[in-house]
């Protein structure tokens, strides 16, 4: 489409006597040129609203004349305004067609990409974990061929792909050796990757290693607090057990009494008598207090008021199979 707008126009030929009025006008004005005081302030008010008399007398002319000139002007904008808005308007409904037809492309596009992504994932063994590769910035017309995917776009997947590779194998390597790391820092007991999960994917190796060891030196810390105070808790209980010993129903669970006979000093009127008592009881503790039952029992009887402390035997009661 090739239109040639032709526009034929006559500058207009413009006679005036503005020379001949300036003249006039400035002789005029030059008797407004006064000094003002109270003898002639009123005089200059008046002077001064004439003079705005006749500057809008000119201005008033400039503009009517200037109006009619400029109708053709103006009448030439408005039809050459209407062929630039009919342009317009076809050229808007091109660039939508090509905008849909723009997306759909791209949309192919990136269908494409995926296809591409996913077959160089398996290609490369890369697990679910670490398929993390972006592409949507490949999804461009330019990447399109007729047959399917330029060749820089199946590159720039590839390399994207073995970036993930890199990181899975970083990541793996660092899961293999964290237990010979802990072993070798002390730790009984290694971490596992729920104990590092917050770093683990940290790029760079050295970072990673830094706050791996800050890890493993609180865990030692926390250990070495925790068997400090396991051995003063069971300290203590060593030394409640052998000084003062708690009330069995506070710490031994009785299971049955066998041959129990309860027995208390009879007071009668017509004298005293002495009986031999023999007892025999069974009586469940924990396995670290059997040593000290014979001195607890002791004890015992020592607070009842016993003169004479009984002689006590403790034996192991052997399990029946």
């Amino acid at each position: 489409m090739n239109l040639e707008l032709k526009i034929n126009s006559t500058l207009p030929i413009i006679n005036g006597n503005l020379n001949d009025v300036k003249r006039q006008l400035v002789a005029k004005l030059q008797q407004s040129d006064l000094i003002v005081d109270s003898d002639s302030v009123k005089v200059a008010k008046s002077m001064a609203t004439s003079i705005n008399k006749l500057k809008s007398q000119i201005a008033n002319k400039r503009k009517a004349i200037i109006a009619e000139l400029s109708a053709p002007i103006k009448e030439l904008e408005n039809q050459a305004k209407e062929l630039e808005s009919l342009c317009e308007e076809s050229r808007q409904k091109l660039l939508l067609q090509v905008k849909v037809f723009d997306d759909k492309e791209r949309q192919r596009c990136k269908k494409l990409l995926d296809v591409e992504l996913q077959a160089t994932y398996t290609k490369y063994e890369v697990k679910a974990e670490f398929q993390i590769a972006k592409f949507e910035d490949l999804a461009i017309i330019s990447n399109l061929t007729k047959t399917g995917l330029a060749k820089k776009a199946r590159t720039a997947i590839d390399e994207r792909v073995l970036n993930c590779k890199e990181q899975q194998e970083k990541i793996e390597t660092r899961l293999l050796t964290l237990d010979s790391i802990c072993f070798k820092a002390g730790l009984q007991v290694p971490l596992t990757r729920e104990n590092i999960n917050h770093f683990l994917m940290i790029e760079e190796d050295d970072e990673y290693l830094e706050q791996l060891v800050s890890l493993i030196k609180n865990e030692l810390n926390r250990l070495e607090d925790a068997n400090k105070l396991k051995e003063k808790i069971e300290s203590q209980d060593r030394k409640h057990a052998i000084v003062a010993p708690t009330e069995p129903k506070l710490t031994h669970e009785y299971s049955h009494y066998k041959n129990t006979q309860e027995f208390k000093p009879v007071k009668r009127n017509i004298g005293k008598k002495t009986y031999v008592v023999t007892a025999t009881f069974e009586v469940t503790v924990n396995e670290n207090m059997g040593a000290s039952l014979e001195q607890m029992l002791i004890d015992k009887f020592q607070k009842t008021g016993f003169k004479q402390i009984p002689n006590v035997q403790v034996q192991e009661k052997l399990s029946v199979a």
